[in-house]
């Protein structure tokens, strides 16, 4: 009825002698009498403990890895700190939980069903006269009726009182637990991407040789250069030359719907959705609109970066170039600009003359040279 290592070997019964005569058992001896012969197995132990690790640890690893690394402090570092292997660890450990998961899933219902199996056997010992055991409840425990669906979803009404014991209802409610845990931390444990700031390209690494960052970042295929920005004190100390000639050489002339690729919108004077019309705010026409009614001013800005980059988790910015002029109309132009050093040039195309009059020095920087605003 149950593994044939619970039997108790201390039961003797009474037998008939060939005679027909009841016979009492053998005395037993001074050495049997202290002989143990009901033993106590350590292996049903052993397979509790290795199911129970193998069913906590998964979740108490996923609980600690919904907040943070398992060798980190948090996910979100910006000094440099996390390296590749550490992303790649985090990867294989989250592999081995799963794989965790779903071995504790396969084994989980034999485990449990073999241990439910040796506890039956000694459930149906009579430990006390109080305890009755009918031979219909003994069978239900020795087939493991547990295991059957037709048992267990079986009508309550069709059930006879014969066959119902407390260690069945245990039993049975232990194996239904087993069975739905799987699916229910399937549905309540999720995956998603977090966005992790690695030490590949890190602007530490440039700075300090000690900062902990990746070594020789630039030899990473994975590093990628988007655009070059230059600090905008080194204005002060750049060629005059060397920008007008580099500017009149990339000067082109384009209609207002050509697309620009390093031109900005200011979101913030737009109030709209970032995602709201991306391709037309690449066009000088969505900033001058001349044929519509709204006519409200939509402020943009050029940027080294093109339009629509990304820099992931690096919290960087680059100098954008948003200078305005207050242009009015005046009767007289100025005979001569003031200055030590004034930009006025001029042209003229068939009927039109421009004359351009800047006062002031046009060998000092015009603006700003921080990165604030």
């Amino acid at each position: 009825m149950g593994p044939q290592e619970f039997e108790l070997r201390s039961v003797v019964t009474l037998t008939n002698d060939p005679d027909g005569e009841p016979r009492r058992p053998w005395q037993s001896s001074s050495l049997a009498k202290d002989k143990q012969v009901v033993r106590y197995y350590k292996r049903s132990l052993w397979i509790f403990g290795f199911y129970l690790l193998i069913l906590v640890l998964p979740w108490i690893f996923t609980c600690v890895l919904m907040i943070r690394p398992i060798n980190k402090e948090s996910y979100f570092n910006q000094a440099g700190s996390i390296t590749p292997g550490d992303v790649d660890n985090w990867h294989r450990s989250r592999v081995a939980l799963s794989s965790l998961t779903a071995i504790s899933s396969v084994i989980g219902l034999p485990i449990v069903s073999g241990l439910l199996a040796h506890g039956a056997v000694v459930y149906t010992q009579r430990r006390n006269p109080g305890r009755k055991l009918s031979v219909l409840q003994l069978f239900a425990l020795a087939d493991r009726e547990w295991l059957d669906p037709r048992y267990l979803f079986k009508p309550p009404s069709k059930f006879k009182s014969t066959e119902r014991s407390l260690s069945l209802w245990l039993a049975t409610f232990l194996i239904l637990i087993t069975a739905i845990q799987p699916p229910i931390q399937a549905m309540l444990v999720r995956d998603e991407r977090i966005d992790v700031m690695t030490c590949k390209g890190h602007p530490a690494r440039h700075k300090d040789y000690y900062s902990g960052a990746c070594k020789y970042p630039f030899k990473d295929l994975d590093t990628q250069v988007i655009a070059r920005d230059a600090e905008p004190i080194d204005l002060n100390f750049c060629p005059q030359d060397v920008v007008v000639k580099k500017t009149s050489q990339k000067l082109l002339s384009s209609a207002n719907n050509d697309i620009q690729t390093n031109l900005w919108s200011d979101e913030a004077s737009l109030g709209e959705d970032p995602n709201y019309y991306m391709d037309n705010r690449r066009t000088l026409d969505w900033y001058y609109q001349r044929l519509s009614y709204d006519k409200s001013k939509r402020l943009y800005y050029a940027s080294s970066v093109a339009n629509g980059t990304g820099t992931g988790v690096y919290r960087h910015h680059a100098v954008r170039m948003d200078s305005t002029a207050e242009c009015y109309l005046t009767k007289n132009f100025p005979k001569e600009c003031e200055g030590g050093k004034p930009f006025a040039p001029s042209f003229s195309e068939g009927w039109l003359n421009v004359s351009i009059c800047v006062e002031g020095s046009y060998d000092t920087v015009a603006w700003n040279t921080s990165r604030d605003k």
